[in-house]
């Protein structure tokens, strides 16, 4: 005889929306560390342009070659090389949603609004969370790096294609990057078996500078946030409403059913839900500007993402949680 039990009600633990809400409130503080140094003239506006140069193509590479040669193990990771796959496949779901919601915005802001939605801060920001997340967990952050692979190949070769400026110019020092210069040596290193071989003390010194990445990124944050503040023009209310809806809450929740549904494994499903709730990456500005986009929209775009994403990643991390048990 078959007896029906009650089915058991998902558990809602704040535990996980407190410690999420924490790990973003630090980045966001140091981002206003930043916001103030360069508004206050501390530091000069050229300094963000000095310090991006020494976390992009010394500290974040150091940080990534160091952790694939100290925590990548290919018997332990055999299918690492599905990242990469599952990054593409979150990048046509990116785009197709990002085309679709774009119809709730004016013509003259759609190129913005789509760009937007679409490339978001791939790297930087999910780096940050997996830091004060799981901080003893740095196989995951291996696997980030594993997943963005190639994120930035795809980002500076297709991002002019969403601006009417009728050029194309492959900046090929862009696609082949200290980051991704630094994964393939990384991968290398191990697979030819020499990771053993590295002193300790190689090791060491490369971690120390690769965790200045994270601080240095946000100081970079803040700073940029300040100059696209500054340059934000008129207001588009309604806009901005339109675009944290689209970018700040149906993003995370389209991923999490899609999560529900297909249940990949738990390091996958954390990665791909992240990339959705995340903000724009950004340089967006910059690159809309080198090609004749409107800044002051995108600017405008990042700088209300970041704000809210205080609350909505924190919330969709519950979820998740709810969905998949706690993180771990």
């Amino acid at each position: 005889m078959w007896v029906l039990l009650p089915r058991r009600k998902p558990e809602i633990d704040l535990d996980i929306f407190i410690t999420t809400f924490e790990a973003v409130a630090t980045l966001l503080f140091i981002g206003i560390v930043g916001f103030y140094m360069i508004s206050r003239k501390v530091l000069p506006e050229s300094a963000i342009n000095i310090l991006a140069v020494v976390t992009i193509d010394i500290a974040l590479p150091a940080l990534v070659f160091v952790n694939i040669v100290m925590q990548f193990n290919p018997h332990a990771m055999p299918l690492w090389w599905h990242l990469p796959l599952y990054f593409f496949a979150f990048t046509a779901f990116a785009f197709v949603l990002a085309k679709l919601l774009s119809v709730l915005m004016l013509p003259k802001h759609k190129a913005e609004f789509t760009a937007s939605l679409f490339y978001q801060n791939a790297v930087f920001f999910p780096l940050a969370i997996i830091s004060g997340l799981n901080s003893s967990r740095s196989e995951l952050m291996v696997k980030l790096f594993f997943f963005t692979l190639f994120f930035a190949p795809v980002y500076f070769s297709t991002v002019q294609f969403f601006f009417n400026d009728g050029k194309y110019k492959v900046d090929k020092s862009k696609i082949f990057n200290p980051i991704l210069l630094a994964t393939i040596a990384g991968i290398s290193v191990v697979f030819c078996g020499l990771s053993r071989f590295v002193p300790d003390f190689v090791n060491e010194s490369l971690m120390m500078v690769g965790k200045m990445s994270t601080p240095l990124l946000m100081l970079i944050f803040g700073g940029s946030m300040y100059l696209d503040y500054r340059d934000k023009g008129r207001i588009e209310f309604v806009e901005i409403v339109k675009f944290i809806i689209a970018k700040n809450l149906i993003f995370p929740a389209v991923m999490i059913g899609i999560i529900a549904l297909f249940r990949p494994a738990y390091d996958v499903a954390f990665l791909l839900l992240l990339q959705a709730a995340v903000p724009p990456i950004t340089s967006l500005s910059v690159m809309a500007k080198r090609y004749n986009g409107r800044t002051s929209m995108i600017n405008q775009f990042l700088f209300s993402s970041f704000m809210i994403s205080l609350l909505t990643i924190p919330l969709f991390m519950m979820l998740f949680e709810m969905i998949y048990g706690r993180i771990q």
